[in-house]
């Protein structure tokens, strides 16, 4: 009634990468924790350099928006560097292995 004890199991078509996609993922969740970590402490540093900084008006604010483009384009580059190492270990994934 069930399988012979001799039969190989067999995969599900679907998930035939599924180790691929997990290490793909958990690859690029970490490429983006590290970005993201840098991004933060940048903010950080920055900040308590321009605290220290005199408050001088326009000049204090633009600075602060500068910071702002700043952490904000870490950010956009570490969400693309995080899709190109999930795509690449995606695809090393799927060649047949010889």
């Amino acid at each position: 009634m069930g399988r012979p004890a001799s039969a190989e199991p067999t995969q599900h078509p679907g998930r035939a990468n599924a180790p691929a996609r997990s290490g793909a993922l958990g690859a690029a969740l970490l490429t983006a924790a590290v970005g993201l970590g840098s991004a933060l402490v940048f903010v950080r540093v920055m900040l308590d350099w321009s605290d220290r900084q005199p408050y001088e008006g326009a000049p204090t604010e633009a600075r602060y928006l500068v910071l702002m483009a700043v952490a904000l384009t870490i950010c956009a580059v570490t969400a693309v560097a995080a899709g190109c190492v999930a795509r690449r270990l995606r695809r090393a994934g799927a060649r047949p292995r010889e």
